[in-house]
């Protein structure tokens, strides 16, 4: 995948987006700290987002970032594998990688206690 924005799809789906929540160009401008005539031209394909603000609205949106750039991929992004992931940077950060699933669900819930402390 080449990071790059697809203008034509990306409009599509950021203005599909924007009919189907509760954003509005407006709000939406202002958590991205852009003016609402920017967003409407994202939204009408007159003008092409650069990636980080794309990551930022796909955040925003909860949805896959690749797909809003365009590609064809699933709208929502895969929780299950971000957690997968998230286990294995665990596991190497804490354990360098050598450690039981027993002792990485200890660790994780020590984490659970300490940020509901």
């Amino acid at each position: 995948m080449k990071n790059t924005v697809d203008l034509k799809v990306f409009a599509q789906r950021l203005s599909y987006l924007i009919d189907t929540t509760d954003e509005t160009t407006y709000s939406l401008a202002d958590k991205l700290g852009l003016n609402p005539a920017t967003i409407s031209r994202y939204a009408n394909g007159l003008m092409k987002p650069k990636v980080p603000t794309v990551a930022s609205m796909a955040q925003i949106f909860d949805v896959n970032e690749a797909w809003l750039m365009g590609y064809d991929v699933e709208m929502k992004k895969d929780k299950e594998h971000q957690k997968a992931i998230s286990d294995k940077e665990l596991m190497f950060a804490l354990f360098g990688g050598d450690v039981s699933a027993d002792k990485l669900e200890e660790v994780k819930k020590f984490a659970e206690f300490v940020k509901n402390k």
